[in-house]
């Protein structure tokens, strides 16, 4: 998020191009996996960035000023340099808009849990996070949604498969 700008948006499409970041102050040209990815926004993210003052769609989406002593997004400012000071402005944004507080960082979990619970297929959630099939289920696999069980026994039903034999043998 700190190395995120508007040149890689992509908002007729509802994407954006993820392929660097910032780390410890530091710009890398790839991200952490050495891969890069489209991450699809939704609805609801591409209006906020569609809204958002011209004044913000020049460098970085999320940009940093201090005022009044600390930290404040979505200022006219420079980009943050390092998570420390991101944190501290989203945990005031969060505060200031009565929303239960939390790292940007969580989005992630948020993101791909809310998925999960509603039926998003786990590959097309772990292609968005950049994590491995592996990655992906050894952290999120809780949250599939055990309901749905009866209905992943019918798709096996429907191939006149069940637990590894033919249904008709």
């Amino acid at each position: 998020m700190l190395g995120l700008e508007y040149s890689v948006l992509d908002l007729k499409e509802r994407k954006v191009h993820v392929h660097q970041q910032t780390v410890r102050r530091r710009h890398k040209a790839s991200t952490k996996t050495d891969t890069s990815r489209h991450v699809y926004l939704t609805e609801r993210a591409k209006k906020i960035l569609k809204s958002a003052p011209s004044k913000f769609k020049g460098g970085h989406i999320f940009v940093i000023e201090t005022v009044n002593g600390g930290p404040h997004v979505n200022s006219i400012g420079q980009n943050f340099k390092d998570a420390d000071n991101f944190n501290r402005a989203f945990r005031k944004a969060l505060i200031d808009k009565n929303i239960p507080i939390r790292r940007g960082y969580n989005c992630r979990h948020t993101y791909a849990s809310l998925g999960l619970t509603r039926g998003v297929k786990p590959g097309f959630l772990a292609s968005q996070l950049g994590h491995s099939m592996e990655m992906f289920f050894g952290r999120y696999a809780t949250y599939i949604e055990s309901a749905r069980d009866a209905i992943e026994v019918g798709k096996l039903n429907e191939t006149g498969t069940e637990m590894g034999t033919k249904i008709n043998e």
